[in-house]
C-alpha cells in the first residue's frame, strides 16, 4: 500500500484532511520484481513552476488532482488553521472542489507534476 494525503470537502464547505491507501499489487516486469498500483485515465498531466513566496487565499479546488512535488516546498492551511507540508518526492491528493484551502510555496520554487483525476473517478474503490 502506498498511502497519501487526500484534501476533502466537508459538508460545510470547509476542508479536512485525510489519508488514504492506494494497493500496490506484485508484478514482474522482466527480471524485476516490483508493485504498482491499478492506473486511471487522466484527462491532463501537466508540470507546473510557481516561485517561493507564492501565496493563493482561500479557495477550492478547481479540479481533483493528484500532486507529485520535485523540487520546493508546497504548504496547505485546511480552514481549521491545520498546516501540512509536502517536499521533493512526496505526493498528495486535492479533491475540495466543495472546500476551502489556501496553498503556498514556503521553500525555494515548487516544481511538480499536476496529473487530474476524473470527476467520476472513486478513490474508494481504488482496486
Amino acid at each position: 500500500m502506498m498511502r497519501i494525503t487526500r484534501i476533502v470537502a466537508t459538508e460545510e464547505g470547509e476542508s479536512r484532511f485525510t489519508e488514504f491507501d492506494i494497493p500496490l499489487l506484485s508484478q514482474q516486469h522482466g527480471a524485476i520484481s516490483r508493485r504498482i498500483s491499478n492506473g486511471f485515465v487522466s484527462p491532463n498531466v501537466a508540470f507546473v513552476e510557481t516561485p517561493e513566496g507564492a501565496d493563493s487565499g482561500w479557495h477550492g479546488a478547481t479540479g481533483r488532482y493528484i500532486v507529485s512535488v520535485i523540487t520546493g516546498v508546497f504548504e496547505v492551511e485546511i480552514s481549521t488553521g491545520e498546516i501540512r507540508q509536502w517536499r521533493s518526492g512526496e505526493v498528495f491528493f486535492i479533491d475540495d472542489i466543495e472546500g476551502r484551502h489556501i496553498t503556498r510555496i514556503v521553500e525555494e520554487p515548487f516544481l511538480g507534476v499536476i496529473v487530474t483525476v476524473p470527476s467520476d473517478f472513486v478513490v474508494d474503490e481504488w482496486q
